[in-house]
């Protein structure tokens, strides 16, 4: 979609419906936060002169019947882009000395209904005479996300790397009968919302609201970054990129995270291990018939917690990625593009080939208010980005600039 970049415009929905213009010129900001980690959130800011608006049905918060809110954001004419859809979940008044009362109308996606309460259970299926078994993931995502009223969409293409483990995780099923127990998934004093983000990460995946379905933002997608790898937008430092602040650290990075495993029906301990090639992009999953050994070493680390073979897979994979996205990272601004969303890939050029490239946005905010408008992110290189080949990344050295004319 094409963007001219002159005129900000926005627009809010409550239950379907756009707000009447009397509240509609009262709006001196509204700011839109997306990201990988929590729920998504709209802040509107109303100039309350006349305090008209502090009672007013429209703006209710209701727990038991939460008021529907959507919005829209970009350029007049015509190019406006839904962004997010969620309900109304909070109002902040001000009274000041001087000046005038202002309310802040707070939304969230409906990811925040996942984190209302914390619950305890096991998520299992009995079997009669050989007692329970654990559910696969994809039942216990389901059955969370339909109690919570949203549905759920997984990637198909990023479903391949967690069914390999999954299949590692059976095998080590039916070497460690006992083990089939231990894999049960517990929720204990844990909300919704972070069991599902624990499932994700065991997978590799990421958890987000897709804002573009026609169901109004009750959709669950769950993706796989590396299936995703190709740039959404390009911003270029001294032209569409108005700032940018990288941090690249050793700090805690690592190429391998291992285990050691008793397994009850051989009496015999094995050394798993997970490692990484981020020159190439791959995963490898190994099994040794001799211990992991017992202290950390440059780039790798030994995991010492109670797993099991069924385990085990999942708990390597969520530590190995947490771990190596972390490495460099940075945040930056531009001129408002409702395309910049978490999830998205942004490729960065004019930053040198150590800075410039692909990045994985986790976070970024959109704000309209009277300076205009403009979007904040927060980015990270992951496996899949970090391994792409140069002419890929298109991340060249800075060009020089041009000798003055004499």
């Amino acid at each position: 979609m094409k963007y001219d970049y002159y005129v900000p415009d926005f627009r809010v929905l409550i239950h379907d419906q756009p707000i009447p213009d009397p509240l509609r010129r009262v709006i001196t900001s509204v700011s839109l936060t997306t990201g990988l980690e929590g729920a998504d959130r709209v802040e509107m800011g109303i100039a309350n002169q006349a305090r008209i608006w502090l009672d007013h049905p429209l703006l209710a918060v209701d727990t038991k019947n939460p008021t529907p809110f959507a919005l829209e954001m970009g350029y007049h004419p015509g190019n406006l882009v839904p962004m997010f859809f969620g309900e109304i979940t909070g109002i902040t008044a001000s009274f000041p000395s001087s000046g005038v009362p202002q309310l802040t109308v707070t939304a969230q996606d409906k990811r925040n209904r996942l984190k209302q309460g914390r619950k305890a259970g096991w998520h299992r299926e009995p079997i009669p005479g050989m007692g329970n078994r654990p559910k696969p993931d994809d039942q216990v995502i389901k059955e969370v996300a339909d109690i919570n009223g949203l549905q759920v969409r997984r990637d198909q293409p990023g479903k391949l790397l967690s069914d390999i483990i999954t299949a590692a995780a059976q095998v080590g099923l039916a070497s460690d009968p006992d083990s089939q127990q231990k894999a049960i998934r517990q929720q204990m004093n844990e909300s919704d919302y972070d069991l599902l983000r624990r499932i994700a990460r065991e997978s590799g995946l990421e958890m987000v609201v897709d804002h573009s379905a026609s169901d109004g933002g009750k959709t669950l997608r769950f993706f796989f970054p590396p299936d995703h790898i190709a740039a959404d937008v390009e911003l270029e430092y001294g032209y569409s990129l108005i700032e940018f602040t990288p941090r690249d650290s050793s700090v805690g990075q690592v190429q391998s995270v291992s285990t050691n495993l008793l397994v009850p029906a051989t009496g015999k301990k094995y050394g798993v291990s997970l490692e990484v090639n981020d020159a190439q992009s791959v995963l490898t999953l190994k099994v040794a018939n001799t211990p992991a050994p017992a202290q950390k070493s440059d780039g790798a680390v030994v995991l010492d917690e109670p797993l099991t073979p069924a385990t085990a897979p999942r708990r390597l994979l969520g530590e190995l990625l947490t771990r190596t996205n972390e490495k460099l990272t940075g945040s930056g601004s531009t001129i408002g593009d409702p395309r910049i969303r978490a999830g998205t890939v942004i490729r960065l050029t004019e930053l040198g080939v150590r800075f410039g490239g692909l990045y994985r946005v986790t976070s970024a905010t959109h704000t309209i208010d009277g300076s205009g408008y403009k979007t904040r992110f927060e980015v990270r290189k992951e496996i899949g980005l970090n391994g792409l080949a140069a002419i890929v990344q298109k991340a060249k050295p800075v060009r020089k600039p041009s000798p003055a004319s004499s």
